[in-house]
């Protein structure tokens, strides 16, 4: 990836292939609508947006993508875009509804918009008070309907899956977008925290059947049509591992669990869905990584979020995890033939 500045905007700006530019796609990671609220919205996670003028910077920054996508749709050959994840910071329904209203401006002019879910959408909670169930994926699954209803309009062969795993055609490519976010609660993590709220940052494949079983179904009905597999995740498809970050062996906290990596190395190894993934891009990370294993590379976008977000984790982080923020920052991919 390289890094483009324009009028408006600091973007990565990402190839797939290196033939003719067939189209584009824009992918938007981590906006954590609501991380500067203790309480977004009205009191309470099960509460509603009403006020525009508290919507926060990063609900702003949020909408000045938007428009970017939408004054630059014809120029780039942008077809659709995707969220990556962590859409909202605590997973409360205002947070929903605001990031709903934000994102309807791109469905609504014909854009499609595809938002994955990641840990920070699936456990609400404010400064005092919790859910005691993940109650995000309710809330997501009704306040994102109409977005989805129109995604099914728009994208060709489009199929969504009661927990919100999704999958479309665009051109001769394929692209899978799947929930592997644990639906657990977070365990305490010293010295980061000690009373945790939310969903754990882990991601899993305990509960989701779905993603490995849909790649070996579409290889196996669509066996002729090359290396045409794109997969969009929150988490990167790679082991949880705290250590120094190297070209060969590059540990990455906050991933899939050993098992379940271990089952997505099995199950989509050569001869097999490997063959035919083109790349997989994932957020969570809010830093550039780029890992290329098994014959198809795992692409880490940087996020869309504010410096105040790294500033709240007390200056823990050192090394390797200290992340590639600034900017307004998202990431334009150009299919080539």
């Amino acid at each position: 990836m390289k890094k483009t500045i324009d009028d408006e905007f600091e973007y990565e700006h990402c190839e797939l292939g290196t033939g003719a530019h067939v189209f584009s796609f824009v992918i938007i990671a981590d906006p954590h609508v609501g991380l500067e609220s203790d309480d977004y919205g009205s009191q309470g996670w099960d509460d509603h947006f009403t006020d525009e003028q508290q919507e926060g910077d990063d609900a702003k920054r949020l909408k000045q993508v938007v428009s970017w996508v939408r004054n630059n749709k014809v120029p780039f050959k942008i077809e659709f875009v995707i969220v990556l994840g962590d859409i909202t910071h605590r997973a409360e329904r205002s947070q929903f509804e605001r990031v709903h209203a934000i994102l309807s401006e791109l469905t609504e002019n014909a854009i499609p918009c595809v938002a994955v879910l990641g840990n920070h959408d699936v456990w609400p909670y404010t400064k005092d008070t919790e859910a005691n169930r993940p109650s995000g994926l309710d809330f997501y699954r009704e306040i994102f309907c109409d977005i989805n209803d129109k995604n099914e309009e728009l994208l060709p062969n489009w199929e969504e899956t009661e927990e919100r795993h999704f999958c479309f055609d665009c051109g001769d490519f394929h692209f899978v977008c799947a929930d592997l976010t644990s639906r657990s609660h977070a365990g305490a993590f010293p010295p980061l925290v000690s009373n945790p709220k939310g969903s754990t940052p882990h991601a899993t494949l305990e509960c989701n059947e779905w993603f490995l079983g849909h790649l070996r179904s579409y290889v196996e009905s669509h066996p002729s049509l090359g290396r045409n597999i794109v997969i969009l995740t929150h988490h990167c498809l790679w082991p949880c591992k705290w250590g120094a970050l190297s070209i060969e062996h590059p540990g990455i906290p906050f991933c899939l669990t050993e098992r379940s990596f271990d089952r997505v190395t099995s199950e989509i190894a050569s001869p097999g869905p490997a063959d035919r993934i083109l790349a997989s891009f994932s957020g969570h990370h809010h830093r550039k990584l780029r890992i290329t294993q098994n014959k198809f590379t795992r692409i880490v976008v940087p996020g869309l979020l504010t410096p105040g977000f790294w500033e709240q984790l007390g200056g823990w982080l050192e090394g390797p995890f200290i992340p590639d923020i600034g900017g307004k920052r998202f990431t334009l991919v150009k299919v080539k033939e």
